[in-house]
């Protein structure tokens, strides 16, 4: 247990020193009348980390309706998962600072509106399929999004909805610890992009509530990803960092992931934003 708790405490100081070094302001290179950038959640890791100007980047709210088809990266790219990472990043930013709960209403509002309409895609109950994983990347970050929401502001009813999808995302793994199931005819780098993208959100969820049957299927997944994918080749960003650093065995693909934050994902925003959950778990895991 002590060399648990000093390995937890060694990543913590790696990953917040790393996150530090590499987060910026907000570049409005890419928003428009049409459009909203994901990296106004880098909010979160400049609270974190003490950056001036998180305050006004927060009170700023865009007038965009923040739509799947309507968040973007710098660089005009969508993604899953960019609408409820924005969410939960603005969320985590103003539950970690009591004096910003002021600024929590629009956000939420603009929350509300999205979840009115948000639907678990329907599948056969043994299984996900990978064709619709971007599907549920989205309701995974944004069921995620509305849990974390729910301490400043947001619908109490919200709790069970992310727990109810999370469920279904525990009813979906396989033997081999992948939450979605592919075929020989999906292509095998987005399905390993949309398996990290929903092990960095089942990390967040059990870390956050203490589900130990999540907390094993993180643990499952991430084996997975050590054994048989390439995640450099999905991306270069930090997703799912804190799954690896528990076990010993997977630690080395946490390493890995740190040395391109360092390196490649230097300055880019949604890398802090990740780097950020990362700090934020391995703290609820040390307290």
């Amino acid at each position: 247990m002590a060399d648990e708790e000093r390995a937890r405490e060694r990543y913590a100081e790696l990953v917040e020193r790393t996150l530090c070094a590499g987060v910026l302001g907000f570049d409005a290179a890419a928003e428009s009348c049409a459009a909203v950038q994901v990296e106004r959640g880098v909010v979160y890791p400049m609270a974190m980390c003490g950056r001036a100007g998180a305050e006004e980047l927060l009170a700023s709210v865009p007038q965009v309706q923040v739509t799947p088809a309507a968040v973007v990266d710098r660089q005009g790219h969508r993604r899953p998962g960019y609408r409820g990472l924005l969410f939960h990043s603005v969320m985590r930013a103003i539950a970690a600072e009591e004096q910003w709960v002021g600024y929590a209403g629009p956000w939420v509002e603009r929350l509300a509106e999205q979840m009115a309409s948000l639907r678990w895609p329907e599948h056969p109950g043994d299984r996900i399929p990978a064709a619709i994983g971007a599907v549920v990347v989205d309701a995974a970050w944004m069921m995620l999004a509305a849990h974390d929401a729910v301490v400043i502001g947001g619908e109490a009813i919200w709790r069970k909805r992310a727990a109810e999808v999370f469920d279904q995302l525990l009813g979906g793994q396989q033997a081999q610890g992948t939450f979605l199931t592919p075929t020989p005819s999906d292509n095998p780098e987005t399905h390993w992009y949309h398996e990290l993208l929903l092990l960095h959100a089942a990390t967040l969820y059990a870390a956050e509530t203490g589900d130990p049957a999540m907390a094993e299927a993180v643990a499952a997944s991430a084996e997975f990803h050590l054994n048989q994918t390439q995640p450099d080749h999905a991306t270069n960003q930090p997703w799912g960092l804190a799954a690896f650093i528990p076990d010993p065995a997977t630690r080395p693909r946490a390493d890995q992931m740190l040395h391109a934050a360092a390196t490649i994902g230097r300055g880019s925003g949604v890398t802090s934003i990740l780097l950020a959950d990362a700090l934020y778990c391995l703290r609820l895991w040390m307290s």
